[in-house]
């Protein structure tokens, strides 16, 4: 045996567990999935027995079934009378459910789906558990639904063997050489079937090279991490062990229920050649098909048989090579910790009985709002949502309307069924909204929650003011400048008394606190914020109007750019009103560009301030006028922190910053990054055009609502940056049938994107191309002029900036007329654009120009969203 050489060198040994290593020969991968997880979940609840038929209900399906009732040839999606004549001892429990108007979940007797909405906040509360579990064998580990999961068990693998076999641990100089011969193994049922050559069982002593040890511990952990799961939730789960995550999958369900099944390399071949091409992981849907159709066969082992330019010939060179790895096993796909969710959504269906007034909507905002809040809690501390969205859809009419949520807010259910209510009267005061079809609830732009970081807008929160004890009732407020003034704690958990706080040097943060020697209230007045609903103190008043000033400024700054203060007004360009004007839209209003007026710049807010009780201004304080409106008619004042250090602009990103800044530099080192280099994204479905085929080529992704929800929660990551780039509001895509993003990929970094969505009509627009349109974004329409006859509604087109005027527009806008519609090419006279900013304006002018030379003005079509 000492003779035996390995096959496996050193190096293999070396660096199996290093990250680049994901193709590695001694890569291990493990997919755990959960036995019928929902019907298991009400079984421990209701404490049944395990071996009596049991399935979950939802109104009248069945949407959980476990395996004794499948014996019974009961299936998921039968109706309850259905199963009942299959299984007449078939035990049943409805799924939690909410009652509309209540904010719990309760399991309710036989709930009527027009007024309850379902909840599996148990089954999500139980999965989290059960992640736990895993992790405390194996940290790795990819969350893939809410019942199964992949876990990289290659470094715990080998930490293991280097203490079963401590000989591996001194490796030579020359790591090329071979591994020495592998132990001889006894394999037990415990761990599970062995897959090998012979397609099964191999229970004797099983001798074979280093990545069947592998295996052989692999499967070990896997079997402790089952049964630690069973023993701490009374949950079965199967399992599946191979070389990489495809190969896991497939073979997990090899030895279901409650067992395991561990894929050896010799067994892959004969394994894979069983299968059907659309069996593999990713080579399903629509694409496996196509695959199935091109190549002439659905079985794997015919693919065994082509040559690997054979199949590139046929499928493409990456659709090729991609077909060619998974029919013959290879898989180098991560194996990574869940991304954190960025969004969250509750949404009912009303089609049947659709709400026709306030009240009634009123109801269901208390459920979606406990439904949030339920799973709010689960990260509360970790993560918070920015934004809180309303959408409404009834019939054809779709809108939405969106609210910031302050750092300070309370999330409650209070809190989200208030908002929604005030979103869905801005809604009641411009549209028709009823009756409704379908509401929906979310959270958008869900980010970490470090409270450690003191970003810029940390300069923007009112200070808290720290009661003394011998206080009096104070309704004035001055800003000091005092040196010898006392500086407020800097972060509110640090609530100390003001006279124990030890003596500082005058910082960049003494300048931004409340009332340094002024005497604090001990009896608070205050007064309700029109803008975000919070109480606030009366002495608080001022700073907190400066507050919603500088948020208010900042946003209307991404707009336009600053005019010079020496401008008088008559200088200023005017708009002169027509019926209806249609420009770059920020929130629910519509803003006009100035006509000559520069390309929007997104600057880097320092601070913006206002003082409406100070008896004068701070030296320290410069005045800078801001024009906010096209009519030039008034003007903000914008009130910049002197420092005695100047800023920069960046000549590519056009983000103003302080160099001797820590945190600015770091700032815009993230913004220039992800602004010029596009948005990294991984996509699982494949490009419908390729413009090149290098590793890092370009190619142009369709993402609809048939994609996987994978794909469209990216997409829709994709479109939630491009609509902070051009001040549109959040949209919610996911699952929705209306509309289609378009992804210009370079490699995996989104450089362009295409929002798509069905239209029938919009407004015919027909202007002179001269000085004053081509920098003008503004849109003048007739009501006269709506026509119908159009399908494709272009709401958003973006190209990041470092890759403008080459062509990506135009690419995207070509394939969605291609393929917005399957088998029908839309023509130009079919096309319509939206919410036009002032180089989006220019590119609509160009394009459409292509298809009318000789003609004196130049006609295109808007529409409204």
């Amino acid at each position: 045996m000492e003779s035996r050489k390995s096959k496996f060198s050193w190096r293999d040994l070396e660096y199996c567990d290093k990250p680049a290593s994901r193709s590695g020969p001694l890569r291990i991968v493990a997919h755990i999935d959960q036995d019928a997880f929902y019907a298991q979940v009400e079984i421990v609840r209701l404490g049944i027995n395990p071996s009596t038929p049991f399935a979950v209900q939802q109104w009248q399906g069945l949407i959980a079934v476990n395996y004794p009732a499948r014996d019974a040839n009961v299936s998921r999606h039968e109706t309850i009378t259905e199963a009942k004549k299959k299984c007449p001892e078939l035990q049943v429990a409805h799924v939690k459910t909410w009652k509309a108007g209540d904010t719990e979940a309760k399991y309710h007797e036989n709930p009527d789906p027009n007024n309850f909405k379902a909840c599996l906040d148990p089954y999500r509360h139980e999965s989290v558990k059960i992640l736990n579990i895993i992790k405390n064998h194996a940290p790795i580990v990819k969350k893939a639904s809410i019942d199964e999961c992949f876990i990289e068990l290659t470094g715990e693998v080998k930490r293991l063997v280097l203490e079963e076999y401590p000989f591996l641990k001194a490796s030579p100089d020359n790591l090329e050489t071979s591994l020495p011969a592998a132990p001889v193994l006894l394999w037990t049922h415990d761990y599970g079937i062995l897959i090998d050559r012979n397609g099964g069982d191999a229970g004797e002593e099983y001798e074979q090279d280093w990545d069947d040890v592998f295996l052989y511990y692999a499967a070990r952990i896997v079997k402790a991490i089952r049964d630690d799961i069973f023993e701490s939730l009374h949950y079965t789960c199967s399992a599946g062990v191979s070389f990489n995550p495809m190969l896991a999958k497939l073979v997990s369900s090899r030895n279901k229920p409650n067992k395991q099944a561990v894929l050896c390399r010799s067994g892959i071949k004969e394994y894979l050649g069983s299968l059907s091409i659309t069996d593999i992981r990713m080579l399903g849907g629509k694409f496996g098909e196509e695959v199935v159709r091109v190549l002439g066969t659905d079985s794997i082992s015919d693919v065994w048989s082509m040559q690997l330019d054979n199949v590139m010939g046929k499928l493409g060179q990456v659709n090729g090579r991609l077909v060619w790895n998974m029919c013959h096993g290879l898989d180098d796909t991560e194996i990574t910790t869940q991304i954190q969710i960025k969004s969250m959504l509750s949404a009912k269906n009303f089609s049947q009985n659709k709400l026709k007034d306030e009240h009634a909507v009123i109801n269901w905002f208390r459920v979606f709002g406990s439904d949030l809040h339920s799973r709010f809690m689960e990260v509360e501390g970790l993560r918070r949502p920015k934004t809180l969205c309303l959408h409404v859809l009834t019939g054809s009419l779709r809108k939405s309307r969106s609210t910031q949520i302050p750092l300070d807010a309370d999330i409650t259910v209070d809190y989200i069924a208030s908002h929604c209510l005030k979103l869905l009267r801005q809604l009641q005061d411009e549209y028709d909204v009823y009756p409704i079809a379908h509401l929906s609830v979310s959270f958008q732009n869900i980010v970490e929650n470090d409270k450690s970081s003191r970003g810029i807008e940390s300069f923007l929160r009112p200070s808290k003011v720290i009661p003394k004890s011998t206080a009096t009732l104070d309704n004035s407020s001055k800003l000091h400048s005092d040196d010898n003034s006392k500086p407020q704690p800097q972060c509110p958990s640090e609530e100390i008394p003001e006279e124990a706080s030890p003596k500082k040097k005058r910082s960049v943060f003494g300048m931004f606190k409340d009332i340094s020697d002024s005497p604090s209230p001990t009896i608070q007045q205050s007064y309700t914020c029109d803008e975000c609903g919070h109480s606030i103190p009366i002495t608080q008043n001022g700073e907190h109007d400066d507050y919603h000033f500088a948020i208010n400024l900042s946003r209307k700054e991404r707009l336009f750019e600053p005019q010079p203060s020496s401008a008088s007004s008559t200088d200023k360009p005017t708009v002169t009103a027509k019926s209806r004007t249609y420009g770059r839209r920020t929130g629910s209003k519509h803003y006009i560009a100035p006509v000559g007026s520069p390309s929007p710049k997104r600057a880097f807010l320092d601070a913006f301030f206002t003082s409406n009780q100070s008896t004068s201004s701070s030296s320290a304080l410069r005045k800078k006028n801001n024009p906010v409106s096209s009519s030039g008619s008034s003007s903000a004042t914008q009130m910049h922190l002197d420092l005695g250090s100047t800023t920069v602009t960046c000549p590519e990103c056009l983000m103003e910053y302080n160099k001797a800044s820590e945190e600015d530099v770091d700032l815009h080192s993230r913004f220039h990054s992800r602004t010029l280099g596009g948005i990294s994204l991984c996509m699982q479905t494949e490009p419908i055009k390729r413009l090149s085929y290098s590793v890092n080529g370009d190619s142009i992704y369709m993402i609809t609502a048939e994609s996987s929800l994978l794909d469209q929660k990216k997409a829709e990551e994709a479109l939630n940056f491009v609509n902070e780039e051009l001040s549109g509001e959040p949209m919610e895509t996911i699952g929705i049938d209306k509309y289609s993003i378009f992804l210009f990929m370079s490699g995996r970094k989104c450089l362009g994107l295409l929002l798509a969505e069905r239209i029938n009509s919009a407004y015919v627009i027909s202007e002179k191309e001269d000085e004053k349109t081509f920098f003008s974004s503004a849109v003048y329409i007739k009501e006269n002029k709506l026509q119908r006859g159009f399908l494709l509604g272009v709401s958003r087109i973006w190209v990041t900036p470092s890759r403008r005027k080459q062509g990506i527009a135009r690419a995207l806008l070509d394939c969605a007329t291609s393929y917005f519609i399957y088998g029908y090419k839309i023509s130009n006279k079919e096309i319509a654009f939206t919410q036009p900013s002032e180089s989006g304006k220019r590119f609509i002018l160009s394009w459409s120009r292509a298809f009318q030379e000789g003609k004196a003005s130049v006609q295109y079509a808007v529409y409204e969203n």
